[in-house]
């Protein structure tokens, strides 16, 4: 009954996993596409997010409390709380983007969002990767995920600089570029996020504590 309960906490961990992974790519349709039901979709999903994560939430509290897991088992629980939540934000990002994406649909000179394409490619990737190396138990590729997160925080300031710039002198464009900002924001918080699922991982494989440069192996 515990390794059943366990695999189920997996296997609903992979489900949210895949409704947030769409979320992204409806989110990055609707704002590279103009596609207001890619954004209506989200909106939608969004639900179904919040739901599970209560769901996975319960089956985590019940098995601690009814078990009592050690070592590996308990790494894996507390992993799959904190990236069940970690998730979730995503989730909640994806929405963010899309409430900027229908502000923006109008605006049709897709060549101004410049950065926005390439960071969001990398965001998506670091999300993709950061859940494939929890799903597989693979520490290399979650540490692929913490390599990628500086990329995004210097394109992030990239486009910060430069839409802060246009601001200053083209007060026309105001609008649109609070919107980029705001999105490459929320990009930068997912890339985070997935930062911090890919932690986890090499958490609940070897017992490694890696956050903020840390690196403490705790005992079996």
């Amino acid at each position: 009954m515990f390794e059943k309960r366990m695999n189920e906490i997996k296997n609903k961990l992979s489900l949210q996993a895949g409704t947030v992974e769409s979320m992204l790519q409806h989110a990055l349709s609707g704002l590279f596409d103009s596609d207001r039901e890619s954004c209506e979709k989200v909106f939608q999903l969004e639900e179904n997010v919040n739901r599970l994560e209560i769901a996975i939430d319960e089956l985590c509290t019940m098995v601690l409390a009814l078990n009592q897991p050690e070592a590996r088992h308990l790494r894996m629980i507390i992993t799959a709380l904190k990236n069940n939540n970690d998730l979730e934000r995503i989730g909640d990002h994806a929405v963010n983007i899309c409430e900027s994406a229908l502000e923006l649909i109008s605006y049709v000179n897709k060549k101004d969002y410049v950065l926005l394409p390439r960071m969001a490619g990398v965001a998506m990737e670091m999300f993709k990767k950061a859940v494939r190396s929890f799903v597989t138990d693979d520490v290399d590729l979650a540490a692929e995920v913490k390599e990628l997160d500086d990329t995004v925080d210097e394109m992030e300031q990239q486009i910060l600089k430069r839409s802060i710039s246009i601001m200053a002198v083209e007060t026309d464009y105001i609008s649109l570029e609070y919107h980029i900002i705001r999105i490459a924001q929320n990009l930068e918080r997912i890339a985070d996020l997935s930062t911090n699922i890919a932690e986890e991982t090499i958490f609940m494989k070897e017992g490694r504590i890696v956050k903020h440069g840390e690196n403490e192996t705790l005992g079996e």
